[in-house]
């Protein structure tokens, strides 16, 4: 009796080892040896493991609908040589929570993992480059995601629907962003498109009802002209001549100048009144203000000037025989490389000198000595001021 427990026993284990992890047996598969393609999956889902080999040949491919509607699938591993995931594989996989796209996959087709709505992360690793279809992950549970640099496009519909995302970074390998990319994600805050993004597409932020700021960095970017590209709530952050202001102002939305949204590139520099001194027979004194050298800048366009702001010499009266002279000794100020689109200057105020009151005879002096401004390289397209003011 007690032996027929124990195999009872072993056997009720057992199918739940097996039910739980299914490392997936070569008869699961159907496979396309002569192109290295598994063509279907008839194995019970949960955790399965894609054997790297079927009958000696590598897996390089996981074909169309290999997966789809596979919903006892919980965990996928791909193995090392799979260099493609073609459309619709597992497309409403609805309990898979988590992917690991191994480094040699280079590309995933439309609708790849569309539906899955438990799927929170996909992790690509030391993935070079990827070339996506369109509503890959539409309608996933992806809060964050990070696109790697190489990649080209961000494919139309990517993310239809994605009311999980909150967080999106786009590399500067990115030159457009597709038609309804990240149409109905209510959940997406702000978003930065780079430098060399040169399209924006139709409904690419439609009903992004969360997005409140987004900032386009290429002044050149096309927004395609529809009121629904970006959601009327948003900051547009751009350059003061720009397609970015130009959309802006024809659909009444609020936008902000970078230099205005807290780029750096200015700096004043305050300089404190001397202070009184008295003076004595044939005593000579000479009050010296000594301005710091300004750090050097690197300006964006529309970035403003740095400023530096010289007190009035206090009066002094002199006796007679007393030589005096105030001396205000400014510095070359520091060269500054300014970058496309820009305007620049450097403005120096000089305020009046104070009235000295000087006795019969007595000699007195105010000099003023400004050196040269160096010079400062300006690329194509800019304009440059350098402004000495003496009054």
């Amino acid at each position: 009796m007690k032996k027929t427990i124990l195999i009872l026993t072993l056997l009720f284990v057992g199918f739940f080892v097996f039910a739980g992890v299914a490392s997936a047996a070569d008869e699961d598969f159907t496979f396309n040896s002569s192109t290295g393609t598994i063509t279907n999956y008839t194995g019970p889902g949960g955790d399965v493991v894609i054997p790297s080999q079927i009958g000696g040949v590598d897996v390089v491919e996981i074909g169309s609908y290999v997966f789809q509607n596979c919903t006892n699938l919980t965990d996928i591993t791909i193995p090392d040589f799979v260099t493609s995931i073609e459309s619709n594989a597992f497309y409403n996989c609805t309990s898979l929570t988590s992917i690991d796209i191994p480094d040699s996959v280079t590309s995933i087709g439309d609708f790849a993992f569309q539906n899955c709505t438990s799927l929170t992360s996909v992790d690509f690793g030391d993935v070079d480059k990827i070339n996506f279809g369109c509503f890959v992950f539409s309608n996933t549970n992806i809060s964050e995601f990070v696109f790697k640099d190489g990649t080209t496009t961000v494919p139309e519909e990517i993310f239809y629907d994605c009311t999980s995302l909150t967080s999106v970074i786009i590399p500067d390998s990115v030159t457009s962003i597709g038609f309804s990319a990240f149409q109905n994600c209510t959940n997406l805050t702000d978003i930065t498109i780079p430098d060399f993004v040169t399209s924006i597409e139709s409904n690419a932020f439609y009903n992004c009802t969360s997005l409140t700021s987004i900032t386009i960095n290429n002044p050149d970017t096309n927004i395609y002209n529809s009121s629904h590209t970006i959601p009327e709530q948003a900051i547009i952050k751009g350059y003061k001549v720009s397609t970015a202001k130009t959309y802006a102002d024809k659909y009444n939305r609020i936008f902000e100048n970078l230099w205005e949204a807290g780029l750096p590139g200015k700096e004043n520099i305050d300089i404190p009144e001397p202070e009184d001194r008295p003076l004595t027979s044939d005593e000579s004194a000479t009050p010296t203000i000594d301005i710091p050298e300004p750090d050097e800048f690197i300006f964006t366009p529309g970035q403003a000037e740095i400023n530096i702001n010289i007190p009035d010499v206090v009066p002094r009266e002199l006796k007679n025989g007393e030589p005096g002279v105030s001396q205000i000794n400014v510095p070359t100020l520091t060269a500054r490389d300014l970058i496309h689109g820009q305007s620049g200057s450097v403005n120096l105020t000089v305020p009046d000198s104070s009235t000295k009151t000087f006795d019969h005879g007595t000699p007195g002096s105010t000099n003023i000595t400004i050196p040269d401004i160096e010079p400062r390289e300006l690329t194509q397209g800019q304009g440059g001021t350098v402004t000495v003011t003496i009054k």
